[in-house]
């Protein structure tokens, strides 16, 4: 007679490890996916908006988070700095230019500064 309540750790025959590297590598594969692959201008334009790159490379790291939340591959508060971290990894070039700082040139921990308390603290 089979166990109706399998208490073992596994499911289907894979173990809840295995299915959470399988989730993982499946939303990895959707990651690169989405910021590789070109968008035909009837998706990527509504009215006046269109989807830039650095909009695609966005899009492509939420829904990785996304898929790694609605599995719960990784905990929910490490996918949320994954995603953050991710976003730094892929370089943005909102993050990568300063033309929304009051000035274009600046040292790395000024820029950190100014992005956090939005004062220019350091000389």
């Amino acid at each position: 007679m089979s166990n109706i309540n399998n208490v073992s750790g596994t499911s289907g025959g894979l173990s809840v490890n295995a299915k959470r590297w399988i989730y993982i590598c499946i939303s990895l594969i959707v990651l690169v996916f989405i910021k590789n692959v070109s968008f035909p201008a009837s998706i990527a334009t509504i009215k006046d908006a269109t989807l830039t790159p650095e909009g695609q490379n966005a899009l492509a790291v939420l829904i990785f988070a996304l898929l790694l939340w609605i599995t719960e591959a990784i905990p929910f508060h490490f996918t949320g700095l994954l995603a953050m971290a991710l976003l730094f990894a892929i370089r943005l070039p909102f993050w990568m230019t300063y033309a929304w700082l009051p000035t274009t040139q600046h040292a790395p921990l000024e820029t950190a500064v100014r992005l956090f308390s939005g004062r220019r603290l350091l000389k």
